[in-house]
């Protein structure tokens, strides 16, 4: 399951305006994240006099974990600290992030029980948690809805795929759907692969392939 997870992952993206809205926070919160390295966008180009900056699943997580510490009054050098072990540490999506905070040290441990950098605090030391699998599913839901204006509709929109067209709303193209509706196979099928996907999409899709 994980596995169907981080593949439907791969093709979910959101402006930053819409991840500020998944978290929660104003633009100018988040501009002033990214500003401070707390967080960091997956695409972050100039096309034209627009400025582009697209979150992916991993990216929200990353900004749902800063949330989420700010609001437990972690410091900025120490959100900092636990934010960069993250990035560096974990080449893979973790059930849990583990903190710990000795003195002016910050400690900061995986669910596999390794430490970043090998360092782990002294016994006695109070560790905190987040539960990512939650965090990744609250933002991956939350990234998912779309408006219901938009669903069984198409766009094109500079900086998306190299202009491909793409259901409206999402990052996946039209032609990621085609194979599938190439080899007649079932709605439910598609869906199963796309479970962004509404059934009007898939029939969006078949209309527009069939056009073609």
């Amino acid at each position: 399951m994980r596995d169907v997870a981080a593949q439907s992952d791969a093709i979910i993206g959101v402006t930053a305006p819409r991840a500020a809205r998944i978290m929660g926070l104003s633009l100018k919160h988040l501009a002033a994240w990214e500003l401070s390295g707390l967080v960091r966008p997956q695409t972050h180009r100039r096309l034209g006099g627009r400025h582009i900056r697209v979150y992916g699943i991993p990216e929200l997580v990353e900004l749902a974990i800063v949330r989420e510490l700010r609001s437990r009054n972690v410091s900025i050098r120490r959100l900092r600290r636990i934010v960069e072990a993250h990035r560096e540490e974990v080449p893979h999506p973790l059930r849990e992030l583990r903190w710990a905070v000795d003195g002016r040290d910050v400690y900061v441990g995986f669910d596999n029980d390794t430490w970043a950098g090998g360092r782990r605090p002294r016994q006695g030391v109070i560790v905190e948690a987040l539960n990512l699998e939650e965090l990744r599913a609250t933002v991956r839901q939350r990234a998912l809805e779309r408006e219901a204006h938009k669903v069984g509709e198409f766009e094109q929109r500079a900086g998306t795929l190299g202009h491909k067209k793409v259901f409206a709303g999402t990052r996946t193209p039209l032609a990621a759907v085609k194979p599938y509706i190439d080899r007649a196979l079932a709605d439910e099928e598609i869906l199963e692969a796309f479970p962004h996907l509404a059934p009007e999409d898939v029939a969006a899709a078949r209309r527009e392939l069939a056009s073609a």
